[in-house]
């Protein structure tokens, strides 16, 4: 019998001379192979405050987004570009005259109790979403119904044309339109939603107050097939638990990322950046996220005169503020525009912002009749921006005449506390870039500040309506040159947050909300 000589197959011959010329080049090595993704692991992530709840649809807090992204999905998400993308949607139709939008759902989608998401699930969740949250109550102005038909088709019918429906059905930002099953929304009626049960890539495992929620690897989750693009594609969950660990105070979270009991820390203050930016033991991220501001009570109390905001804003000097919070200029910028460098920055207002102008504050403040009544500001630690700001701006107000009572709260306390018009009348915040001026919440008539005011709610209607980009520009720089004018609230700049990880945090894709789906931890 005739012996066959051993043969290397030739596409075993490709990889080594592949193999051969990364070698040679000094990109195959050692370090080089520890890139790729490893599964395991507990990733500890040091956040900045207690998130006052999980239910994504119950508050715009940042830190409840950040985390119920990880539990929720939504019908569309954004790619790195910020254009929405279909996500538990397999694909739509939009009808010829805009007014309605046919959705087909992925068939393959498990919820973290086991059961298949069906179209019931999303009628009741979108629905609820519209009902509960500003953002969701501004689109259904628009909403004639939302339906099912059959097990895996929702049909939404509106009772205008209105352009940005899926980028506000792909939000991630704030009052997600989240869908979770039929059943939690009905066990949860008017109020907040208590089981915590999503489709995401890590399931809600636990949760002691002002400790821990631990998030699990869902055994069981159906990824897209796409490759990631910004907060969609393919999502894979490598790590087995991502433990989120509430850490006010922020000195507290830089010596925990020193000593290792942190991998990965939100908002450091930009004061840390020369201590770490040459140590090999750390990443540091930049985000630019958005504005800080002030936002006035205009339901009840002192600043429902227009006259009193105006005189507020005319007192600032905003550069020392943005200094004071921010402290380098890589970390913060001051424009008056209300959306991102990018297609909708305008300065329109301009002569509004930062007047640094005391004489005209104090004779707004006449022609108001102020009598010296305490401004009950309330502001928060947990963000040492926020509380800096609000100390940097006390001072240049009781200047012109303003009697000042600063309040600083734990952040979930000041998030509850603003939903009570009788107990404040400024109350410090941050904005997170929206990706169409429609979607910001703060315009709301409906969120706290509760801004109230025809012409503001005709421009964002015709905004919503109209789909050519320079008419829509136009539209914007109105309502920019409006809001300037009326100034529902103070907007002192755009600012960029510094974030950090330990080296051995991998595939961190630094967008504006973090997120831990596709990050690995490298070997200690």
């Amino acid at each position: 019998m005739k012996c066959r000589r051993h043969e290397t197959p030739r596409s075993w011959i490709r990889v080594l001379v592949i193999a051969a010329v990364l070698i040679a080049v000094g990109a195959l090595t050692p370090a080089g192979l520890a890139q790729a993704p490893v599964r395991g692991g507990v990733l500890r992530w040091g956040v900045e405050a207690e998130p006052p709840t999980l239910d994504p649809h119950w508050t715009t807090v940042s830190v409840t987004a950040q985390i119920a992204n990880h539990i929720f999905e939504t019908l569309f998400t954004l790619d790195k570009d910020g254009n929405p993308l279909p996500h538990l949607v397999d694909r739509f139709t939009v009808s010829p005259d805009g007014r309605v939008y046919t959705l087909d759902l992925r068939r393959d989608v498990r919820f973290h109790n086991g059961r298949l998401m069906t179209s019931e699930d999303v009628v009741a969740s979108i629905s609820r979403w519209g009902r509960v949250t500003a953002a969701g109550k501004t689109v259904f102005t628009s909403v004639r119904s939302v339906e099912a038909e059959g097990a895996n088709r929702v049909i939404i019918r509106l009772t205008e044309r209105y352009g940005p429906l899926l980028i506000a059905l792909a939000n991630p930002f704030r009052s997600i339109p989240a869908v979770m099953p039929a059943e939690i929304v009905r066990e949860a009626g008017e109020g907040q939603v208590q089981r915590f049960i999503g489709s995401g890539p890590f399931q809600f495992t636990e949760r002691i107050p002002d400790r821990h929620i631990r998030l699990t690897r869902f055994a069981n989750y159906a990824a897209r097939s796409d490759s990631p693009n910004g907060y969609g594609g393919r999502r894979v969950a490598y790590v087995d638990e991502i433990r989120i660990i509430p850490v006010p105070e922020q000195p507290t979270r830089v010596s925990g990322l020193e000593t290792g009991l942190y991998d990965f820390a939100n908002d450091v203050n930009p004061d840390m950046y020369p201590r770490f930016r040459a140590n090999p033991n750390f990443q540091i991220f930049m985000a630019h996220v958005g504005w800080p501001i002030a936002m006035f009570n205009k339901k009840e109390g002192l600043f429902t005169d227009r006259t009193m905001r105006q005189a507020f804003l005319a007192a600032l000097n905003m550069e020392p503020l943005m200094r004071v919070a921010f402290g380098q200029p890589a970390f913060y910028r001051l424009t008056p525009s209300l959306m991102p460098q990018g297609a909708w920055y305008s300065e329109v207002g301009k002569e509004q912002y930062n007047q640094a102008n005391p004489e005209r504050a104090r004779t707004l403040l006449r022609q108001a009749g102020y009598t010296g009544k305490p401004v009950r500001w309330i502001t928060t630690q947990a963000y040492e921006w926020m509380y800096r700001i609000a100390a940097g701006a006390r001072p240049q107000l009781e200047a012109v005449g303003f009697a000042l009572d600063l309040q600083v709260l734990d952040w979930a306390t000041l998030a509850q506390r603003r939903a009570n018009p009788a107990l404040w009348d400024v109350f410090s915040t941050g904005v997170v870039n929206a990706a169409e001026p429609t979607d910001d919440v703060y315009f709301s008539a409906n969120w706290p500040g509760w801004w109230v005011d025809e012409r503001k709610e005709g421009l964002l209607k015709q905004l919503g309506q109209t789909l050519d980009y320079r008419q829509r520009y136009k539209l914007w720089e109105d309502f920019q040159k409006h809001w300037w004018q009326e100034v529902p609230a103070i907007n002192f700049g755009h600012y960029s947050t510094m974030r950090m990880g330990a080296s051995r945090v991998r595939g961190y894709a630094n967008l504006r909300m973090p997120f831990f789906w596709n990050v690995w931890l490298a070997a200690r």
